[in-house]
Formats: C-alpha cells, structure tokens, sequence
C-alpha cells in the first residue's frame, strides 16, 4: 500500500503556509471548533460561489474570514446586501465577531481546488468521467500549468466494482518540496456511494511565464524531432551587429537557455548597445515521466528548442566597443550547450565594392 503523505502538510513551512492563522494558550479547543464550524457552513451555503480557500485570521478578539473566490459577486450580492448577512450568520454560529474578506481568484483553472470541485460537479451531473478529466487537464495546461494530475475512484459509472482512473500530463513531481505543488480531494456521494476526486497542479513560476520563448500555435502539438547534424546554410553571416556569436558544433538550445544567455548579455552591457537573438526555440521536445512503463503512446512535451547546426550565429550585437562585446558574449556562451567562437563584421577594404 505505501505509506501515503498529503502533499501539503509535507511542505508546511517550506513553501506553504497554514489555513488558520491564530495562537491562544487558553481557548485553542473553543477556536479550533468556530473555525471547523465556519468551514463547514460556508462549504454547505455557498456551493454555487465556486470557493478556493478559506484563511482564518485572528488578533486581539478580532476575527478575519478571508474567502478566495472565483463568483464575487454570488457572496457579495446586491449592494453588498448578501456579505452583511453572512457576517451575522458567522458571528452568530461561533458566539465571536466576524470581519468577512471577499478576494477573486484571478485564475481560476491555476487553482486545483476549483478545478476539482468543477470535475466533482460534471460527475455529478452523469457528465462522463474520463471527458471531464480530459477536459479540465486540458484548459489547465492551457492556462500556463507545468504539470497536473487527476485521480477519479469509487463506483465509476454505476459499476459494481470501484476502481481508480486518472490521467498526468506534464510534470507533477510529488517528492520534490521546494515545488509549489497544490492537492485537493472533493468526495461526492451519489445514489450508488462515493465517488472521491483528487486533483494534483504544479504551477510554472510568475517570471517563467512571461519571459519563455515559444511559438503562439502549432499545426501539431507534438512533431519528429529535427537532425542538428550538418552545416548551417542560412545566417552564417553577421547581418544586424557588429559582433557575434557563432555555433562551431550542432545542437539543442532550449528557450530557458536562450533566456539565461540574453540575461547574461543586457546585465553585463548595462542595457546600452542592441542584442539580437537569431534562433527561436520552435521545435517541442516531449518527455515521459520518471517510474511509467514504456507505451501508452509519445510523452507530453517537456520543453522548447531551437535546432542549431555547425556554422550557424545565434546572437549578434551592436552600439557597444569590442572588448564590452567579447566579454558579454562570452558569459552568454557559458549558458548555452554548444561550442562557440567569437566573430567581429570585417572592415570593407579601401577601393572594395559592396557589391564584389
């Protein structure tokens, strides 16, 4: 069976932080009573309101209840009608003064709890499992997501015998804490028993998103991996700057690598002077997960690359003097995975034409 460890409280203090945030010597049982109370209440009364999380916040007899929501307005009502009401309620069901927080979950296909109440709803409804699976996975990863993963158990379908389906794309590396990794388990209890539904996300970094390199569409989501054997037979020539950097050997170079050598570039040079990059990180490179047996089709694409062949110069600069040049394009170098050489344009010689 393997001893199972919840993925959140393995990385409390780490990179996760508690969902009620109080202290009291004296009146922890009372506390700890209102707060399962609250929750119980607000996952009961506000179904529809699609809730991610509730923090419980208490200072100097004063309690905060901050409810991260994807419908607002479902809580907020008219005028502000329905959040004055549901403040009294609380503060009625614990005996204590309630202030209420309403936040929007900007995003709310990056939030696993959401994401598993909705495949939770579409079983429900008798939608099929595996399609709402498929269907969450997919606008997930759509949204920017590294990796998912979901679980479906129970009586699937009405059958007799419960099992367990689910599906992984991308990478949900369960064992790893620094990862901000996110878990939720929603039980639904239908006519025929239980049904649970678990739903694991790994989120992409904030700077990851933005800066990385690849293509807005694809005519297919994965393709045959292209030969970097050979000579390069365009862009051997320094066409935009004054100096370059050159490939003296064919290779990969992935979009975080591309990223890292224009970073090294525009952190030594200042921000003065131009840098143009040459190579675009067009080709996917697909990747199965660590412990799956062979089969089941091609892996989930893992990472972008730019195909680079002998001869070919990836970056170039200009407005900036030779020794500034050789020097930022060399700790460019240092980020990439291939050979290079340092490459100036050479002077038109006097009574030489262009044109020869």
């Amino acid at each position: 069976m393997g001893q199972k460890v919840n993925p959140i409280g393995y990385r409390l203090g780490v990179n996760k932080t508690w969902q009620s945030k109080w202290y009291s010597k004296d009146n922890y049982q009372e506390y700890l009573i209102n707060d399962i109370k609250i929750r119980e209440y607000l996952e009961k009364n506000l179904k529809e309101a699609a809730i991610a999380s509730v923090i419980i916040e208490r200072r100097k007899n004063k309690c905060e209840v901050s409810i991260y929501t994807a419908k607002p307005g479902v809580i907020i009502g008219r005028g502000g009608e329905d959040i004055e009401k549901l403040r009294k309620k609380l503060s009625k069901l614990v005996g204590e003064e309630i202030f209420v927080n309403i936040v929007e979950e900007k995003n709310p296909d990056l939030n696993a709890s959401l994401v598993a109440q909705n495949i939770a709803s579409q079983i429900a409804a008798r939608a099929p499992f595996r399609s709402a699976q498929k269907r969450a996975i997919r606008n997930v990863m759509k949204a920017g997501a590294k990796g998912c993963k979901t679980s479906v158990s129970g009586r699937l379908g009405g059958a007799e015998m419960a099992r367990t389906e689910g599906y992984t794309e991308g990478t949900v590396p369960l064992h790893t804490i620094s990862l901000k990794l996110i878990q939720l388990m929603v039980r639904l209890v239908l006519k025929f028993g239980f049904i649970k539904t678990k739903f694991f996300l790994q989120r992409k970094i904030w700077r990851e998103l933005i800066n990385m390199l690849m293509p807005k569409r694809t005519k297919y989501r994965k393709s045959h991996r292209v030969s970097y054997d050979g000579k390069a037979k365009g862009n051997t020539e320094l066409h935009f700057g004054e100096y370059g950097l050159q490939a003296l050997e064919g290779g990969w170079i992935s979009a975080r690598q591309i990223e890292a050598a224009r970073i090294a570039m525009t952190r030594y040079m200042k921000r003065g002077g131009k840098v143009f990059i040459n190579i675009f990180p067009h080709m996917p490179r697909t990747k199965k997960p660590l412990e799956t047996r062979q089969g089941k089709g091609k892996g989930s694409v893992d990472e972008w690359v730019a195909v680079v062949k002998n001869g070919k110069i990836m970056f170039e600069v200009s407005g900036v003097s030779e020794e500034i040049a050789r020097e930022a394009l060399r700790l460019a170098s240092h980020k990439l995975s291939v050979k290079t050489k340092f490459i100036k344009k050479e002077e038109v010689k006097d009574g030489d034409s262009l044109g020869n």
